[in-house]
């Protein structure tokens, strides 16, 4: 073939490239080397299409011959006669649309998977058009026997698009060079890479700053005079709150004893309410009995139980009754004294504590801490997984293609911010 002249005097002219060549020179010499195979190719189709197009026109004089053939026995039924003829009109047709289509590519642009697509197109026509010939065989033998011969000589002659293509090693050139064009992409990514993961690392530090200043303003107020106030005001108020928790306890357990016989009094008594009130929740009706009229109910109940008119058990009335004697008017004013005393203090300490919002400014600091320590951790993360990208092709990766596609060994120097 003239193509393989052609690169065989073009090798003999080419010196042998030295074998560390930088990625500039290297793609110098692979454009020169891809300027060459497709100047084959060119030559090659250029004389591919005219053999496909002279072959196009035998076929087309042999339609033109079907067309116009004559049946051998004219006797034939007319019902085979149109049969025939429909199948005839019918094969005519998509040869000559078969035929528009097999052109052979634009020398210009060669679509390098142009053979490919013209194989398919054989394949299409062969399937559609089988029946067709292999009825036209039953009349017309020996010109459908031509037509399927000049099918099968364009189909040779389209073959050769790709065996052009393949022996011109364009393929393999063209894939290195996006291979080549892949590694310098990836010398502008490593750069942005390495810009965010700086980026990245003065976003940590003044996170991490921040981390410290929370951290520093949280032991400032917990080491501070207001700070120790405050644990002493929660301190204080514990133990209000206990010594109120405690007496009303002592209340409740004295009530607790004469439970019994103040269920069984309430059925007797005309303060059968205030006795109810009392069974229910003794401290809040204490407070509710302005006139303290449970000293009175007391004393009545224990003169209905020593009349046992309360049906008591005598070890029960006995404990009762002595319960009584203690739940005296001092007893009720006391507690009260006492009770009321304690809630004042808890007030006080209580609206002390509330007016104080450290707990809130400590929280806030933690809060914000932590989000920059989580943000923090993401950041370290993407940092790594930058660090950890690697390029899709190594100029190693490339110098083996180069050996194995292109037969020539080379070295690639390339500059240090090529390197992962």
């Amino acid at each position: 073939m003239a193509f393989f002249k052609f690169l065989q005097r073009f090798s003999q002219k080419e010196e042998d490239p030295t074998t560390n060549m930088t990625v500039v020179e290297f793609t110098s010499w692979l454009n020169s080397r891809e300027k060459v195979a497709l100047e084959g190719i060119q030559i090659n189709f250029s004389d591919l299409r005219t053999q496909i197009l002279e072959e196009k026109n035998k076929t087309k004089e042999n339609l033109t011959l079907l067309i116009n053939a004559k049946l051998m026995n004219e006797k034939i039924p007319e019902r085979e006669k149109h049969f025939m003829d429909g199948n005839r009109r019918a094969y005519v047709q998509k040869i000559e649309s078969f035929l528009d289509n097999i052109t052979g590519p634009d020398i210009d642009e060669i679509p390098l998977d142009y053979y490919t697509t013209l194989e398919q197109q054989f394949n299409d026509f062969g399937k559609n058009s089988a029946r067709n010939n292999q009825i036209l065989q039953n009349f017309f033998t020996n010109h459908a026997r031509s037509i399927l011969g000049n099918i099968k000589q364009l189909y040779k002659l389209t073959k050769k698009f790709g065996s052009i293509v393949n022996e011109s090693k364009i393929k393999e050139i063209r894939y290195i060079q996006k291979q080549i064009t892949n590694l310098k992409m990836e010398k502008i990514k490593k750069k942005e890479r390495v810009k965010e993961i700086e980026n990245d690392q003065q976003v940590i530090h003044n996170m991490q700053k921040d981390v410290n200043s929370c951290k520093n303003k949280i032991h400032e107020i917990t080491t501070s005079e207001r700070y120790t106030n405050y644990t002493n005001f929660l301190q204080k108020k514990q133990i209000l709150t206990k010594s109120k928790n405690d007496i009303e306890n002592q209340f409740s357990v004295h009530f607790s004893t004469i439970q019994v016989a103040l269920r069984k009094y309430e059925h007797i008594t005309m303060d059968n309410k205030i006795v109810q009130q009392y069974i229910d929740n003794p401290i809040r009706a204490l407070h509710e009995d302005q006139t303290l009229k449970i000293v009175e109910i007391i004393v009545k109940m224990n003169k209905s139980i020593e009349l046992n008119k309360l049906n008591l058990k005598e070890i029960k009335k006995r404990k009762i009754v002595q319960e009584c004697s203690l739940l005296t008017k001092e007893f009720f004013v006391n507690f009260l004294t006492e009770k009321i005393k304690l809630v004042n203090e808890l007030t006080e300490v209580e609206t002390s504590i509330s007016s104080e919002n450290i707990i809130q400014e400590i929280t806030l600091l933690e809060r914000k801490a932590k989000e920059n320590e989580n943000a923090i951790e993401i950041t370290e993360k993407s940092i790594l997984d930058l660090k950890n990208q690697k390029s899709p092709v190594s100029s190693n990766d490339i110098e083996q293609m180069i050996e194995e596609k292109l037969d020539k060994k080379v070295k690639l120097i390339l500059p240090i911010q090529y390197n992962n």
